[in-house]
């Protein structure tokens, strides 16, 4: 008899694996129960991440994924997932430069004049009611701007601006504001909190996408310098799930965090720049 498809050898591969770890969705043995429970929470946070992009991606990648998945949630290795998350992103990435390479900020510049009354002068915000916009990553505001205007994110400001916006003008908004310098916020951050919060960004691998310091990257958005009571929003927002444009990977997140950690991580933020 011949080999069995790669497809099913790569299926009974994950299935032994999750097996031997109890994950496989049986009752399992009391020994694999308690295994189960001693799962670190930065792997199940971890694990949920790899999740989100499953519907991103096609049926055929679905057993690789699942079983490194399996792996970082028993915490045995999370060299796999970062892996992934970088082939996601510049598979991301790609797409979106492919588009934006025409980006014309000066062009984003005029076309912005109607977002200073909300986001102010240069996208420096200086409403907690509204985000900073300046120096934001290009492909982040490019995918809220579409978010927005295709109905995945809802605001009742936003939503009708950006269903009047053509793939060309949103391309060159987020080219313009990506440009700017964000300009350093009137916050005073509680030093209790800001240590409870460095704490909690670290349990929960906050660099892992927004990398240190909340710089951002590509997609990721800069969370350093961005309006604390904006930022306690989206966290709420995330954790009812009154925004859900984030593929499940800050909703499975914030699933973890009570509203105190989720001042304490906004402190901490907010004392970066």
């Amino acid at each position: 008899m011949g080999q069995a498809p790669r497809s099913l050898r790569a299926h009974g591969e994950e299935r032994r694996f999750l097996a031997a770890r109890g994950m496989t969705g049986g009752h399992g043995s009391k020994h694999q129960k308690m295994r189960r429970q001693k799962d670190t929470s930065q792997g199940r946070i971890a694990a949920r991440f790899c999740i989100g992009f499953i519907h991103e991606e096609e049926n055929a990648r679905r057993h690789l994924f699942l079983f490194h998945a399996s792996r970082i949630a028993t915490g045995i290795a999370i060299e796999p997932m970062r892996a992934f998350i970088l082939f996601s992103s510049l598979a991301m990435n790609a797409l979106i430069a492919a588009d934006s390479g025409a980006a014309d900020a000066e062009a984003g510049k005029r076309k912005a004049e109607t977002c200073v009354a909300c986001h102010g002068p240069n996208g420096n915000s200086v409403s907690g009611n509204f985000p900073i916009l300046a120096g934001q990553t290009a492909r982040y505001l490019y995918l809220q701007l579409r978010d927005y205007k295709e109905g995945r994110r809802k605001d009742p400001n936003m939503t009708p601006l950006a269903e009047a916006l053509s793939r060309e003008d949103m391309f060159d908004l987020a080219e313009y504001f990506s440009r700017q310098k964000p300009a350093p916020l009137n916050f005073k951050p509680d030093p209790k909190r800001v240590t409870a919060g460095a704490r909690i960004a670290a349990d929960v691998l906050c660099t892992m996408c927004h990398l240190g310091q909340m710089k951002g990257q590509n997609e990721i958005p800069r969370l350093a310098g961005q309006q604390p009571d904006y930022v306690l929003k989206q966290l709420k927002d995330f954790k009812a799930r009154t925004r859900t444009n984030d593929g499940g990977n800050m909703t499975s997140v914030t699933q973890t965090l009570s509203d105190e950690d989720m001042l304490n991580l906004t402190h901490y933020i907010g004392s970066l720049f």
